[in-house]
């Protein structure tokens, strides 16, 4: 009888601790601390926490320019607004699930080193915080080169191979920034040359390959394009297929 009723205790003490399991800081999974840049001046961020007794429903992000967070450049939560809570999903989220973020409501961030914290707010019937901040995140924000701005006219504009390499150079970076390792590039990028080399299918088609993964690891969506896939050798190259890689390049 006594060892059942420790038994009975000893059970209840354990279903007591799991009711009330600390839940985990935030764990910022991209951008990746220090590594590649964006054009973005609201970059994304994702992050998880684990909680094994409660949901996740509040959020709270910290902005600065200085690792150590004094002056921040934007402090908020996520239930400061309408607009800022719309930024956030899925919200809330299931225990260790990604939550996606454009950073910085409201405005937009200069070119230049930023760092950026994580802290999630759990319930358990009231409102309270989770351990703590979040590790921080060193990210780099920089403003596209010029084969990424010159205006590009259906009919008019030479399509030319700044254009194209230039776009290799930030999806590259871009794809460090969100942790998606290397592309592996067709073999006849080595060979382009300015004046004599013609931009193929190919690259094109490697371009829209390589920016989909860091796109996806930063929006948690696939980009999407209007033009058809110009999968093959007949297909025209048009301003449209650069401009719509440019744009994406430029959101994560």
């Amino acid at each position: 009888m006594l060892n059942r009723l420790i038994a009975s205790l000893l059970c209840l003490l354990l279903a007591a601790q799991a009711v009330f399991a600390t839940p985990s800081n935030a764990t910022i999974s991209a951008p990746v601390n220090a590594s590649g840049y964006t054009f973005n001046a609201r970059p994304w961020i994702v992050f998880s926490a684990t909680d094994a007794s409660h949901q996740i429903n509040d959020v709270h992000i910290q902005i600065a320019n200085n690792s150590g967070f004094s002056p921040t450049t934007a402090d908020y939560w996520s239930h400061d607004s309408t607009t800022y809570r719309d930024s956030f999903y899925p919200m809330p989220a299931a225990s260790g699930a990604n939550i996606w973020h454009r950073l910085y409501p409201g405005g937009t961030l200069g070119a230049g080193t930023w760092y950026v914290r994580v802290a999630v707010r759990c319930s358990d019937g009231v409102n309270r915080d989770c351990p703590g901040w979040s590790t921080s995140v060193q990210m780099l924000i920089t403003s596209p080169t010029s084969g990424m701005t010159e205006t590009i006219t259906d009919g008019t504009t030479l399509v030319r191979l700044a254009h194209f390499s230039e776009l290799k150079t930030a999806i590259d970076n871009l794809r460090s920034f969100r942790g998606s390792g290397a592309y592996s590039w067709d073999a006849s990028w080595a060979t382009l040359a300015t004046g004599t080399s013609i931009v193929r299918i190919v690259h094109l088609n490697d371009l829209r390959s390589a920016l989909s993964t860091p796109y996806t690891n930063a929006t948690g969506t696939a980009p999407s394009y209007t033009a058809p896939d110009p999968v093959t050798a007949g297909t025209p190259i048009r301003g449209v297929h650069i401009r719509e890689i440019r744009a994406d390049a430029n959101y994560p």
